[in-house]
């Protein structure tokens, strides 16, 4: 579900958690880290290794998460909020200030239910701004408004005009319904969306982006089966459809299938 409602961004992190027990059978999790403000932007044109824009604002992201969980039909069910604080250091990138710093923020909410011994549903939902580089927004971390479009007396007609640069709003979410109607043999049908804010980005004049285009919402589909013919090897295939919608142009979709075979040891 990358770039479809999955933030997969896996970062270097220091994390401590705490299980707190509420029954005998249920329990609540706390988990709470620092984590490396990492980023692909450097925030400069040129072509050497500089610190990323996350790296410049001297400062680790934080993230936490509270989860409660509880036996369900032989399984566990799973109910979990988090929440995940950086910022981004822009220097003068597309301003006259002397630095332009971006809040990064997202809330989660996943979830694991089972439905029955042989069905689970699992999920994710997230909201935030400027998550790009946790894979949200569809590599869309800023959105950049003009402040005016005329020069005073005395302004410098080569200065950029004064802008103001925010963090894009973004949400998305994938559901996957896992069906297991042998030990060694299981079906998952899922969906997901990545839908950063279009009205945002109608309004500014630029948006700074990863992947060469202003995409407003991202879907995917797919299913695939999986067989365990032994322990340690997995046979699979899977169909997946994805579209895509382009500010102010048509959508493009386009469709994939896939064999894999995976040992483990």
């Amino acid at each position: 579900m990358a770039n479809t409602g999955q933030l997969w961004a896996w970062l270097p992190q220091a994390r401590l958690e705490r299980n707190v027990s509420l029954s005998e059978h249920s329990q609540l999790l706390f988990q709470a880290g620092i984590l490396d403000p990492v980023s692909f932007m450097s925030g400069d044109s040129s072509g050497i290794r500089a610190a990323s824009v996350g790296e410049r604002s001297h400062r680790p992201a934080v993230a936490g998460r509270i989860a409660w969980s509880a036996p369900l039909l032989g399984n566990r069910m799973t109910l979990g909020f988090g929440r995940y604080e950086g910022r981004q250091d822009w220097g003068t990138w597309g301003t006259r200030d002397s630095h332009r710093y971006v809040n990064s923020w997202v809330n989660t909410l996943d979830l694991d239910l089972p439905i029955t011994r042989f069905v689970d549903l699992t999920g994710t939902y997230h909201r935030g701004r400027a998550i790009a580089d946790l894979g949200g927004a569809l590599g869309q971390n800023l959105a950049v408004y003009l402040l005016g479009d005329v020069l005073s007396p005395g302004d410098d007609p080569t200065a950029p005009l004064p802008t103001l640069t925010k963090g894009l709003k973004t949400q998305g979410g994938w559901l996957q319904l896992k069906i297991k109607p042998l030990r060694r043999f299981e079906i998952n049908v899922a969906g997901g969306q990545e839908n950063p804010s279009a009205a945002e980005m109608e309004l500014a004049s630029s948006t700074q982006d990863y992947l060469g285009d202003q995409l407003s919402r991202n879907r995917s589909y797919s299913t695939n089966l999986i067989f365990r013919p032994r322990s340690n090897l997995v046979l699979s295939t899977e169909y997946r459809h994805l579209r895509s919608y382009p500010l102010a142009e048509e959508s493009r979709s386009e469709d994939h299938v896939n064999i894999a075979v995976g040992i483990l040891f």
